[in-house]
Parts: C-alpha cells; sequence; structure tokens
C-alpha cells in the first residue's frame, strides 16, 4: 500500500497565524515541538515504510519540505516529492499523486493537517474494506459540527456523501445517522483513474502523458469531494474510531490547547492576557503584549506583528473571505507573513515606512544566499552574531560581529554563513521600491 500526504494547502482559515507563504501546516505555533506536517510524519513512519509515502505540494513549499523533514531526520526519497507548477485545489493534488505512482495499487490518501495519533484503527478499517474497484471514505462520530466537514451515511448497498452543509444540515445529518467525514480515501490507482477520466477526461489524459503543466493550465479548480466524491454512485465508507484534530482553522486550535484552558474556558498563553466577566475565548500573541478583555464570550483574538484578527469562534469559515478581500487590494498582508522562511533560513520584517525597511535576516550554517543584484534600493547589512561572508562584485568581505558593509542599488552581492552557528544580520533597506520581486538573480543553489 502506498500512502499519499497531502501538503500543498495556502491556510486561509488560519491567518493570520498562517499566509500563503507560510501554511499551517508547516507553522510551529506556541507550545507545538512539531508543525502539523512534522507530526503527521512522525506518526506515519511508525506504521508505512518510507519508501512508500508520497508527498505532494507546491513547488513555493519545496524547501519547508526538504527543511522540515530534515529537522526530524526522516529521509524520504526525492522522488516521493511531488511538486504542483501553481495552486489549485485537492482534486489536482490528489490526482497529480495517484498519476506519479507508475504500479497499479491500493493507496491511501490524508492531509498533512490531519493530526492522528496512531493510524492502526486507519489500516484496520483499510483491511476490513479491501481493495473493491471503489473509493472508499471514512467516517468518525463528532460532536463539534462545522461547515468545513462533509457527512457520511454509511450502507451496505451505497453510501451517501454530502459535501460541507453547513452547521444547520449538519445537526440535522448528525440526528439522522450521518457520520463526520475524516479527510481520508482510501482507492486503488486503476479504480481513481476510471473515476477521473469519467468526469474530467482531459485532465486525467494529461496527467497519464505527465504533461504536468498544461494539467494546471485547465480551467477546473475544485476539491477532491466536490468534483468527484459528490458525483459517483459506488461509494464505499466504513466507521472509525478516532478523533479528528485538523489543525487549520481556530475551533481545532482552540481544542487543541484545551490544557490552557483556565476556570472559565478562556485560552491564553504565557499570562498575556487578563479576563474580566468573560468566558470560553482563545487569545493569542506572539507579541508579548498585554491584552485586556471584558464582558465578551466565545471570541477569537489573534495578535500578530502586522495583523489583528477578532472573531466570533463560531463564525471562523469567514476568515476565508477576510482573505480574499485583502488579496483583492493586493495587500501582501494576505500572502507573506512578518516572518518569511526561505531555504537558506528566514527574515524578518522589524519595521518599514516609506523609501525604507528593516529586517532581520538569519542564516543558518552552511547556507547563502543567491548571488543577485537590485535595481531600486540599496542595502546595508549588520553582523549581530555569527560571522559573515559577503561576496560583492566578486570579492570576499569577512563581516563580524558589530561590522557592517553597504550594497549600492544595481551591485551584484551574496550573503554566505561558512561557520557552523547561526548568523543574524540586521538588513536596512533604502529606495523607492521595495518589493520582494525586484530581485535579479545571476547563480542559485536552489533553483529559483
Amino acid at each position: 500500500m502506498k500512502l499519499l500526504i497531502l501538503a500543498g494547502g495556502t491556510g486561509t482559515r488560519l491567518w493570520p497565524v498562517s499566509r500563503t507563504y507560510n501554511p499551517t501546516q508547516f507553522v510551529k505555533v506556541r507550545g507545538m515541538e512539531f508543525s502539523p506536517f512534522q507530526k503527521t510524519i512522525l506518526n506515519v513512519s511508525k506504521v508505512f515504510n518510507l519508501l512508500d509515502i508520497i508527498i505532494v505540494t507546491n513547488k513555493e513549499y519545496k524547501y519547508f519540505v526538504y527543511g522540515q523533514l530534515k529537522e526530524i531526520n526522516i529521509d524520504i526519497p526525492n522522488e516521493n516529492i511531488i511538486l504542483e507548477p501553481n495552486f489549485k485545489n485537492t482534486l489536482h493534488a490528489v490526482s497529480l499523486g495517484i498519476y506519479s505512482i507508475k504500479e497499479n495499487t491500493d493507496i491511501l490518501i490524508i492531509s498533512s493537517n490531519n493530526i492522528f495519533d496512531d493510524y492502526t484503527e486507519v489500516l484496520n478499517a483499510v483491511k476490513e474494506i479491501g481493495v473493491d474497484n471503489s473509493l472508499a471514505l471514512f467516517g468518525v462520530k463528532t460532536d463539534n459540527i462545522l461547515s468545513k466537514y462533509g457527512y457520511l451515511q454509511i450502507k451496505e448497498d451505497n453510501c451517501k456523501f454530502i459535501e460541507k452543509p453547513g452547521k444547520e444540515q449538519g445537526y440535522d445529518l448528525l440526528n439522522k445517522g450521518y457520520l463526520c467525514n475524516s479527510g481520508m480515501l482510501y482507492t486503488e490507482i486503476s479504480a481513481y483513474k476510471k473515476v477521473l477520466n469519467e468526469f474530467y477526461p482531459e485532465l486525467a489524459e494529461l496527467l497519464e502523458k505527465n504533461e504536468i503543466d498544461s494539467a494546471y493550465k485547465l480551467d477546473i479548480n475544485d476539491t477532491l469531494e466536490h468534483g468527484l466524491l459528490e458525483k459517483i454512485n459506488n461509494l464505499n465508507a466504513a466507521a472509525i474510531n478516532i478523533n479528528i484534530n485538523e489543525m487549520n482553522e481556530f475551533q481545532s486550535f482552540y481544542n487543541h490547547y484545551k490544557e490552557h484552558k483556565d476556570i472559565n474556558g478562556n485560552i491564553y498563553f504565557d499570562n498575556n492576557a487578563v479576563f474580566i466577566d468573560s468566558q470560553d475565548n482563545l487569545v493569542y500573541t506572539e507579541n508579548n503584549k498585554a491584552i485586556g478583555c471584558i464582558g465578551i464570550d466565545n471570541v477569537i483574538v489573534i495578535d500578530q506583528p502586522d495583523a489583528l484578527l477578532i472573531c466570533n469562534k463560531d463564525e471562523t469559515e469567514h476568515i476565508t473571505s477576510i482573505v480574499k478581500q485583502l488579496k483583492e487590494k493586493n495587500d501582501e498582508r494576505a500572502d507573506i507573513h512578518v516572518t518569511a522562511y526561505r531555504p537558506w533560513g528566514s527574515y524578518t520584517v522589524l519595521e518599514e515606512g516609506v523609501c525604507y525597511k528593516i529586517k532581520r535576516l538569519t542564516v543558518l550554517p552552511g547556507k547563502k544566499l543567491s548571488y543577485q543584484m537590485h535595481y531600486h534600493r540599496s542595502e546595508h547589512w549588520v553582523v549581530v552574531s555569527g560571522a559573515g561572508t559577503i561576496v560583492k562584485e566578486d570579492v570576499d568581505y569577512i563581516v563580524k560581529p558589530g561590522e557592517s558593509i553597504y550594497i549600492s542599488a544595481g551591485e551584484k552581492h551574496r550573503l554566505e554563513n561558512r561557520g557552523k552557528t547561526i548568523l543574524e544580520v540586521i538588513e536596512v533597506q533604502i529606495g523607492s521600491y521595495l518589493g520582494e520581486d525586484d530581485i535579479i538573480r545571476f547563480e542559485d543553489e536552489y533553483g529559483r
């Protein structure tokens, strides 16, 4: 059996903690030693051979996957990491993963956001279902009715699936004996290809020919559930006894941190919040900021350096609408966190204004930025810790803590960490345009 892990989602439901270029599956929030992606990999590696694990992610997240696998000492072959050329929904992601496997075998498909501690129950259900040329889902019992879930009616002759019907109908379906969809799919590769070819023949043909770029240019952007599962008649299903713990929306976030609750059901961190006549709230900040809450119930407050979210805990599905509106206004806070991760390390925007931006760069040992040039800005680098090697117009300069170097607009340059400890640098940008796209790369070992 193969295992296909989906790790390409943009994580809009957990904004502003998660952004397009720092998505939920790779985020480590307070109290979590591992990201959801890492936790999923660690759990499945207990029961699956690493050679049988396939990861589908977006090309923008390639180095998130490589870096986080390295952090937990899990070695999955590079050819098992499948890259989507652009952002599409789960119908494309699952189909791409399926067609990347050449032999006809059975396959279990899961999301990297679904954190199940023990997959034994899942595998037992898989053995019970067996391979019968159908697509099979797994239903679980839950009291947590959220519009993000689909629901299953399990019958001997025909299983019925209804995707994300909304809270009101969700309660009604549970009362009728429906189970909540776990988000996992089990099938045989040939059975999936047959169904895809029936409903999306052009997509199936392009993936069969390995014309991936063309497949991702099709005017199709549907979920697996809406695109296929609601349409097929021979759907199979089984009930399993596990808890859904998707760390990709704030209700699950609240449930995950239940040990942080005070006597009134409020969750907060590091004594940064004070509550008066308030209950069942979630307050999360990474700014070490004191937050006072008076007379509010069932509210989520998410404080980030560049964004603030305040919403009712029962209305979190509308967070995606906020992200959509920000994107329509070309507001980069929809996509980019103040801390952005790169294959060489990370940078954090400390302050910015008209014609200037200040960043903290963290360069990992043995890593280096691309050899690059900017048209519209100059840069002043001050080394805080470690020793930096700055290459400027092909000349090497060693810069130690407290020392600095200036790079004019138009000068080719590179920052390297040739040492064995982390290099931290304060970067001051000055110029008429400070966007991340003002960069010309001449050499880049990361293939960007």
